[in-house]
């Protein structure tokens, strides 16, 4: 306020000095009436009105650069579908640690909401994609050791992501299979232990070779006795801005890991939120024991994890809009003035001959000379857009598309600012603006 306050007293009283040391002599020649018009020298007010320019040229490429970004996130494909997908956070006591008891349980709550009227399918996972709080990584996804192909140890460096999930996730989360078989209900603890893994971890573990069939395990103790049975589709787990992560799946039953926490995954016919209610009736029916909380549509997940972006955006979208509402209103009220004190010069060239689009076009000129800041700020916004490099996504600072784009924008407005008092002045009678004082 204090800054505000003090800058429109400068500014406001700068004229007024000016105007006590004025030369009265200079003031009666430079008032009369000549083929020029009046010369009033106000080159301060155009080199403001192009700085303004300049600095708004900078807010506006960094406000659309932010926007495009945000717009990136959102159109990313996420390796699943997120449209009808209700996800809750299930604990039932004793979920500490795995079980057969706890195993039978999740069992039951499957069947039972897969019953509900309005749900096409329902899974268990141990988290949910795109959770907030489920994927702060400490070691490993679910406290597993590396994981290794049989005769190869060093193809454990960086591969250590382990997730266990109940059959029919991968249809339930919308994951493609692209090759050999889903995970089953056959493949319990008594079975031979299997694991679907996908594309990444296929690269990163056997290269351009097929992985079904091979065995892999946990370099820790050597234990190669896990069959790879299929390969799913890379989809987004915790940060949508890193790149899909290696992920090894396997059975609740045969999981190598004593989390008994799940995550149920209902997918709709309609709106989830509609079958939150009876989903959440019917596990209470089971157990009025077992708590269910984060209960949330998978689109509602993936907005929530772009709040920063979101919020990012819209600051410095709002910023960009007003540094270019005062840029157009500093190019308006200098264009005017402009055209008032050139009242009587118009005059005399339509009273010459002049076309309205001649005179229009006079002043628009002088609207785009004063644009001229957009190329003094380009040096000035290419260096101030590195700072927002790590906000950016699937953008680079300088992107020539975003930089055409903010220039057509300010073009466009200074254009439309001219262009308003040129079209007033080319409407002036002649005769009018030739006794115009």
């Amino acid at each position: 306020m204090v800054v505000s306050i003090l800058t429109g007293l400068l500014f406001g009283l700068a004229p007024a000095f000016r105007s006590t040391s004025l030369d009265l002599s200079r003031a009666l020649k430079d008032s009369t009436r000549t083929s020029g018009g009046p010369r009033f020298h106000f080159a301060l007010g155009k080199v403001l009105v192009s700085c303004q320019v300049a600095l708004a040229f900078v807010l506006l490429l960094g406000a659309v650069l932010l926007i495009r970004t945000l717009q990136n996130l959102r159109s990313l494909d996420l390796g699943f579908a997120t449209e009808h997908l209700l996800s809750m956070r299930v604990e039932p006591p004793g979920s500490e640690f795995k079980s057969p008891q706890l195993n039978a349980q999740y069992q039951e709550l499957l069947r039972t909401v897969q019953s509900i009227p309005g749900v096409s399918s329902a899974t268990l996972a141990g988290y949910s994609p795109i959770s907030r709080n489920a994927w702060e990584r400490s070691g490993s996804y679910e406290d597993v050791p590396k994981i290794a192909v049989q005769g190869d140890p060093a193809t454990a460096n960086g591969v250590d992501v382990h997730i266990q999930i109940y059959p029919g996730y991968f249809p339930t989360m919308g994951i493609a299979l692209v090759g050999g078989r889903d995970l089953s209900w056959q493949d319990i603890m008594s079975t031979r232990p299997v694991g679907v893994i996908n594309q990444s971890m296929a690269r990163a573990l056997f290269g351009n070779r097929n992985p079904i069939g091979h065995r892999i395990g946990w370099a820790v103790d050597n234990s190669f006795d896990i069959e790879i049975v299929g390969v799913v589709k890379d989809a987004k787990y915790g940060n949508l801005r890193e790149p899909a992560a290696p992920m090894f799946y396997q059975t609740f039953a045969q999981a190598r890991t004593g989390r008994g926490q799940m995550t149920l995954h209902v997918r709709s016919i309609g709106n989830p939120a509609g079958v939150a209610l009876a989903v959440r009736r019917e596990v209470q029916r089971i157990s009025k024991d077992i708590p269910m909380f984060e209960v949330q549509t998978m689109t509602a997940q993936v907005d929530d994890s772009l709040t920063q972006e979101r919020l990012i955006a819209t600051l410095s979208g709002f910023f960009g809009g007003l540094a270019l509402l005062l840029a157009s209103i500093g190019l308006y009220g200098t264009m005017s003035y402009t055209v008032s004190r050139r009242t009587s010069e118009l005059g005399i060239r339509m009273a010459l001959g002049a076309q309205r689009a001649t005179v229009i076009w006079l002043v628009l000129r002088e609207s785009l000379r004063l644009i001229i800041g957009i190329i003094a700020g380009l040096p000035v916004a290419l260096l101030s857009m590195r700072l927002l490099s790590s906000l950016l996504f699937g953008l680079k600072p300088a992107d020539a598309a975003t930089i055409g784009l903010a220039v057509v924008v300010m073009t466009a407005v200074a254009v439309t600012a001219g262009y308003i008092p040129a079209r007033r002045a080319s409407l002036v009678d002649p005769i009018v603006a030739l006794r115009y004082e």
